[in-house]
């Protein structure tokens, strides 16, 4: 199987304008690819105005080397996309929205997230990702929600523990949303050492400030030496998935670890740059989504206290309230297709090899399909309709057991502090593919 490290396409620095004229023109005010423009997080504002005025349009890029791309915010178009990998190709580009050579990059790091499962087109990608499913059903889940729920319990402890240290409150998304994920990762991956997990953690807070030292030279000036704890974190979460990885092939368990080594296509294994990459896919994509939805709920639930009361009161609400959520904080901010014909969306003519980016968030507050789409409604009755988790063959494995996580985590919040207040505006990290909360203070007997 060849690589989608071989088969991506990548900027050549030059394709700046569409090769067909534009339907729409772009609105003035934010501009997509200007990274620096996302240091508060997802602008809703100038989504709306795409959607009044451009539902595809064409960004131009703000750094040399890098190629413009189509915005696309329309629910209904975002869905047709992702259900034609034929037309909208992952392996000749499905994440990065640009991808151009940088010393700065892990370069272990760039690869492992070129080569993972996740960017395979059909028919390999429903090939390998049936061979994991098994480790996502509600039937395996039964057993992990248990362990889970005690997890959260020894987190709100913790929590509580710090918020008495310090007058009354304590860091939601340091001490509760960094760790539940992680530790719920590790558990399915088969990482059961109290040390190992610690590390993963301590690599994973490394992961997430690539983009920045990367795209951010303000940034990487201000924290130079996390760009060296980036590239040893890079190397060091490689070495261990691969470290493992030969001991789950000398002595298989049962386990998600176990199953990623074990992966084959046409009844050849993978090559060994998927079976790394598809670890560090796992690891990533288990804790930083899920991190992010936590904290985010976190805000919207103490913003909208009267909600908060109507679902502690009755239980029923939690699940569909936590659908609203995401809908709502759409923590996967977009990912990429590739064109591989000329073809059209929405009216408008795309050439090969154009880049299309799917705005998730934007998508998920489409007024055609979600009424008042800025109001946080916890009985909204068509929320599941969002694409929080993607849409499709790529929507996200690990769905329900991101659901887990929230359910038990705000169950247990509702019951123990009824009355939480966050304090202060949340710490955002400037990140334009995932809505990053680096710190969130909250009061939890406000």
């Amino acid at each position: 199987m060849q690589l989608v490290s071989e088969t991506v396409e990548k900027d050549r620095g030059y394709h700046t304008e569409p090769l067909y004229p534009k339907r729409f023109e772009t609105p003035a005010g934010f501009n997509l690819s200007c990274f620096r423009e996302w240091a508060d997080g997802q602008p809703w504002w100038y989504y709306k105005k795409l959607h009044e005025q451009a539902p595809i349009s064409w960004t131009r890029p703000q750094r040399s080397g890098e190629d413009g791309f189509w915005a696309l915010v329309d629910h209904a178009a975002v869905q047709a996309c992702s259900l034609d990998s034929e037309t909208f190709s992952s392996m000749r580009g499905g994440i990065h929205m640009s991808l151009v050579d940088s010393y700065l990059a892990p370069k272990a790091l760039a690869q492992a997230s070129l080569d993972n499962f996740i960017n395979l087109d059909e028919p390999y990608h429903r090939a390998v990702r049936t061979q994991l499913r098994s480790f996502f059903t509600p039937k395996y889940l039964e057993n992990l929600r248990k362990k889970i729920d005690i997890r959260v319990a020894e987190l709100l402890d913790n929590l509580e523990k710090e918020a008495v240290a310090n007058g009354g409150v304590a860091d939601f998304a340091k001490c509760f949303s960094a760790e539940l994920p992680g530790w719920t990762a590790c558990e399915l991956l088969g990482v059961n050492e109290p040390e190992n997990r610690s590390k993963i953690l301590h690599w994973m807070w490394y992961m997430e400030q690539v983009q920045a030292l990367v795209m951010d030279r303000g940034y990487l000036l201000r924290h130079p030496t996390r760009l060296f704890g980036a590239n040893r974190a890079a190397k060091q979460i490689l070495e261990f998935g691969a470290k493992m990885a030969a001991e789950r092939r000398a002595a298989p368990k049962d386990d998600l670890l176990t199953a990623i080594t074990s992966l084959q296509y046409d009844g050849e294994l993978l090559p060994e740059p998927y079976q790394k990459g598809s670890w560090f896919l796992m690891v990533f994509a288990g804790t930083d989504t899920t991190k992010n939805s936590l904290s985010g709920t976190l805000k919207l639930l103490s913003d909208h206290k009267e909600a908060r009361e109507e679902v502690r009161r009755d239980r029923s609400l939690l699940s569909g309230m936590i659908e609203e959520a995401m809908r709502m904080i759409s923590p996967v901010i977009h990912m990429r297709r590739t064109a591989t014909r000329p073809t059209e969306v929405l009216g408008q003519k795309i050439a090969e090899g154009e880049k299309l980016i799917l705005y998730y968030g934007a998508a998920n507050r489409d007024p055609k399909l979600f009424e008042d789409p800025d109001r946080f409604d916890i009985h909204r009755s068509n929320a599941r309709k969002a694409l929080a988790f993607g849409f499709g063959p790529h929507m996200c494995l690990g769905r329900l057991v991101g659901m887990a996580q929230l359910e038990s985590a705000y169950s247990q919040i509702l019951d123990r502090y009824p009355n939480f207040e966050v304090v202060g505006a949340p710490e955002m990290q400037a990140n334009n593919f995932v809505a990053v909360c680096n710190s969130m203070k909250v009061r939890l007997n406000a």
